[in-house]
Order: structure tokens, then sequence, then C-alpha cells
């Protein structure tokens, strides 16, 4: 055998060896994104479960709250889905009952523009759940007469 022959044959066995590890790599990939699939399919379901008792908890008849004419909607439809979504989502995970409070009182507030509701769907999305908790507390704090106004605000603020 000459010298070219040698690194000819070298040359191949390192290409076997690659191909292998690219193989071996390949496959480790593929069962780390099985492994993955299976856990973000287990926390999907887990959320799902807890909005549907949470959803039951608060209501008597959970169908026929969700036959109301204006979930029915096209609005409706666009403000249930984007709750829907949210509540199911991982990382809101702890703000789940807010959603589905939302999604309650997003039928039962026909007086509030369809916007306004979609704006506080992301307003709950873009605030931590502890943010959410003291907002909460200062609106029960400020509320007299059964509306806030700025006078209120100013003169429990300042003591």
């Amino acid at each position: 055998m000459d010298k070219a022959e040698i690194v000819k044959d070298a040359g191949a066995v390192l290409v076997d060896a690659g191909k292998g590890l690219l193989s071996f790599v390949n496959l480790k990939a593929a069962v780390s994104l099985a492994a993955y699939e299976q856990w973000k399919n287990r926390r999907e379901a887990k959320a799902l479960q807890k909005m549907i008792a949470l959803l039951e908890e608060r209501l008597e008849d959970v169908e026929g709250f969700f036959s109301d004419t204006w979930y029915q909607s096209e609005p409706g439809q666009v403000f249930a889905e984007k709750v829907i979504v949210s509540a199911l989502d991982g990382q809101m995970a702890e703000k789940q009952e807010f959603f589905v409070n939302a999604l309650i009182r997003g039928v039962q507030q026909k007086e509030i523009e369809d916007d306004e509701k979609l704006k506080f769907i992301d307003m709950l999305r873009q605030l931590s759940k502890l943010s959410l908790a003291v907002l909460a507390e200062m609106h029960k704090t400020l509320k007299v007469g059964g509306q806030i106004n700025s006078q209120n605000v100013s003169v429990k603020l300042a003591n």
C-alpha cells in the first residue's frame, strides 16, 4: 500500500465515523425532542384540567355559559380564544384564575367595549401576579361610591 491509498482509506474511515457520530447526534436530538413533547403535552393537559375545574367551580352550566350569543359572535370568539390560549400558556400558569375570571366576566360585562376587554387581557398577560394583587387591593381601597376618582386616589395615597 502506498501513502495515497493509506490516506484515502483513513479518509473513508473518518467519513464513516463522522456519519456514525452524526446519526448518534440526530438520534439523541430526536429522543430529546420526543421527551420535550411528552412533557409539554402533560403540562398542557394539566393546565386544561385545572381550567375546566375552575370553570366548573364558578359556573353551574359551563356548556350553557359558552352558548351565550356574545361568545358566538366574532368579538366573543376572539376574546375567548385569547383568554383560553393565555390561561393554558405555561408561563401564565400562576395567573390562570385571573384568566378564568376574565373569561366569565367577559360575557357578563356587556357594557364594556370589546377592545377594552382585549386590552385587559393584554394587561393580565404583561403584569406579574404580585402586581395584579397590588392593583386589586388598590382598587378595593380607592373605590368609594362605586367609582374611583382622582380626589379619592390622591387622598388615599397621601394618607
